[in-house]
């Protein structure tokens, strides 16, 4: 059987390709345009950054600018300083280095280290510091002799030896905290100035740069990149956020109508579980009434339901049909050699009486009861053997029930024990000869499993609703009601149905007459319930 190609743009598939497609083309837009936001939050950081890192170069730079172009020059005295008072002489040394001081508030403080020391190995020094540690700020320069012990000593005598400063002693030496308190140390060679002889090497500067403001800087800078985090986080989820809304906005409600019709024939599936046959028509009419909404696949999927569902009618019809048949054809094979044994039992007779002329009492009252039995047996087998067109009317179910009865139960195994309880029942609108094949389903349906001491019974009441209310019970140890329960609706059997299809007959037939078939277990029996309204109007159309 050849296959109808389908194209690719009628797809499902396509269609959601495409509106992804679209989704991300729009989203990706987005996103875009928060571009232009984020690099200009990271230009800004960036000149930031730049300009507190131009802000320290210039700090420190124009500290040791500053020391390094002292003029020293016309000072020869300080070639022959010595501990002691204040000579004339370095006054004016003094106050031009107290001057520098104070006025760069990014030093902390400065020491004039001369190179040459004295028997006790100390150096004159002239201290500059504006807040020594651990005391009041100086009200001006002190001079001092001082000695120098451990690392600072050697990289004094490696200034003083080879007037240049060891990298690796250097290193040692200005960096962690330092006795002058937190300041960033650095140690250059001094020269002065004199007339007629040019620089002339006097000894070491040793220079505390403040580092207030470099701690300053570095919180401000670590507080702009925390802050610069936290801007960057808050876009990128407000992007993502809207990104997502968006998404949803435009994608779910295209999905949701595409896959409507799909929604729609899953519904109709699901509803196939519970229908009732009077409610089939209109099942079958929102099928074709479904709009695929030029998706193939909802087509293929709506002819093949609406195949299946002009199918399932006819199917049903043959089955009825064909089992009710079967049914009475059972039925009918295993009364015929009864019919035959009373019928040849009654030719017998016949033939005693044309011999005789009269039968003695005891050949009578056999006669009489042979005629019964079968005038009995006929009468059942015409109440329940339907007619090619079967007529529904308002009729008393008691005479078609105990007909069904005596049929069934006629071939049951022996030691069954059998009990009927029909009641005065009202009139009910059906088909005299579709009612009692209900009851005959059942029976022959629960006949093969039912032993010797089993029981089985037959009873029939006004149901509180005021229509006939009939039930079968059946006790045996064979009889579970799940498998009954399975047998009603195969639609809702997830396991393998058995293929007796009497009890879905039986509701089949109840549902035809508006009413309805249950099936429970009580006290270790099988309950058969059948429902039918009273006597209201036509069912049947």
């Amino acid at each position: 059987m050849g296959t109808q190609k389908t194209s690719f743009r009628q797809t499902l598939r396509s269609r959601l390709l495409v509106r992804a497609f679209i989704t991300f083309m729009v989203c990706g837009g987005v996103l875009l345009l928060f571009l232009p936001i984020i690099n200009r939050t990271l230009k800004g950081f960036n000149e930031r950054s730049t300009y507190y890192i131009e802000r320290a170069k210039e700090a420190e730079g124009t500290t040791i600018a500053r020391l390094l172009v002292l003029e020293l020059s016309d000072f020869r005295e300080l070639l022959q300083v010595s501990p002691g008072p204040l000579t004339p002489a370095e006054q004016p040394v003094i106050d031009l280095l107290w001057q520098k001081v104070t006025f760069n508030t990014a030093l902390q403080g400065i020491e004039l280290i001369q190179r040459q020391r004295d028997a006790e190995g100390r150096h004159v020094t002239f201290l500059f510091y504006l807040n020594p540690p651990g005391g009041k700020p100086m009200r001006g320069p002190q001079k001092v002799a001082k000695e120098f012990t451990g690392l600072e000593g050697e990289l004094i005598a490696g200034i003083n030896r080879w007037q240049r400063v060891d990298k690796k002693l250097l290193g040692t030496i200005n960096y962690g905290a330092k006795k002058e308190g937190e300041m960033l140390l650095r140690y250059f060679p001094v020269h002065v100035l004199v007339p007629g002889e040019g620089p002339v090497y006097w000894g070491v500067a040793k220079i505390g740069i403040n580092t207030a403001w470099a701690r300053r800087t570095l919180a401000e800078e670590l507080q702009g990149q925390e802050q610069l985090r936290r801007a960057v986080n808050g876009q990128l989820i407000l992007i993502l956020a809207i990104a997502a809304l968006l998404f949803l906005m435009m994608i779910y409600p295209w999905v949701r109508r595409l896959t409507r019709p799909l929604d729609k024939l899953v519904a109709a599936v699901n509803d196939l579980e519970t229908i009732q046959p009077q409610d089939y028509p209109l099942w079958l009419e929102n099928i074709r009434q479904l709009n695929p909404m030029g998706q193939s696949e909802v087509l293929t999927l709506k002819k093949g339901l609406l195949r299946l569902g002009t199918t399932i009618p006819k199917l049903g019809r043959r089955l009825v049909s064909g089992e009710s048949q079967a049914c009475l054809g059972k039925m009918m094979g295993r009364h015929l050699p009864i019919l035959q044994d009373y019928c040849t039992r009654l030719q017998a007779l016949e033939s005693q009486v044309a011999g005789q002329g009269e039968l003695p009492a005891g050949l009578r009252q056999e006669r009489q009861e042979l005629m019964a039995k079968l005038q009995t047996l006929v009468q059942d087998l015409l109440r329940i053997w339907p007619a090619d067109k079967a007529v529904w009317r308002r009729l008393d179910p008691t005479l078609g029930l105990e007909s069904a009865w005596r049929l069934a139960t006629s071939n049951l195994p022996a030691g069954v024990q059998l009990s009927l309880d029909l009641k005065t029942l009202p009139e009910v609108w059906g088909s005299p000869a579709a009612l009692p094949l209900a009851v005959l389903y059942l029976v022959d349906a629960l006949a093969p499993e039912l032993d010797p001491g089993d029981r089985l019974r037959l009873s029939a009441a006004t149901a509180p609703t005021g229509g006939v209310l009939i039930a079968i019970e059946a006790a045996g140890e064979r009889l579970a009601a799940s498998d009954w329960q399975e047998q009603l609706n195969p639609w809702q059997s997830d396991g393998e149905v058995r293929e007796c299809w009497g009890p879905a007959l039986a509701a089949a037939l109840a549902a035809q007459h508006g009413g309805s078939l249950q099936v429970r277990s009580k006290g270790g029996e099988v309950i058969f319930s059948l429902e039918l309204p009273p006597a209201g109007g036509p069912y049947e159309s």
